[in-house]
């Protein structure tokens, strides 16, 4: 995925318009083509985001995550983030959210 370095998934329990907060002056508006709508949390790590599927006539939801800019500058977090999106995409559906993408956009995971 290009775009601020993370991960899309799809498949867990719809989050509404009122589980959001507005994007923040910082926050990237797309990421990997996924038009992002407004954050869904924040933590140590980074920030998930309720996005929209490109060009999805549907309005799919989604979630995308990034790290955080401080972190993504460190080689070893990244290779962690990105092993991370991996492993979650080998785990079956029906346990977890699926992974849609995952890759880095304007240097961050």
């Amino acid at each position: 995925m290009k775009g601020d370095e993370g991960y899309v998934m799809d498949g867990q329990p719809e989050t509404t318009m009122d589980d959001m907060r507005p994007l923040e002056d910082g926050d990237p508006r797309a990421v990997g083509g996924y038009v992002l709508l407004g954050r869904i949390g924040s933590g140590g790590m980074g920030t998930v985001y309720l996005g929209r599927a490109p060009g999805d006539d549907h309005d799919t939801r989604v979630a995308v995550k990034t790290i955080h800019p401080h972190l993504a500058l460190d080689s070893a977090f990244r290779e962690r983030f990105r092993d991370e999106a991996v492993l979650a995409g080998r785990v079956a559906s029906f346990c977890t959210a699926r992974v849609l993408a995952h890759g880095e956009e304007a240097g961050r995971p």
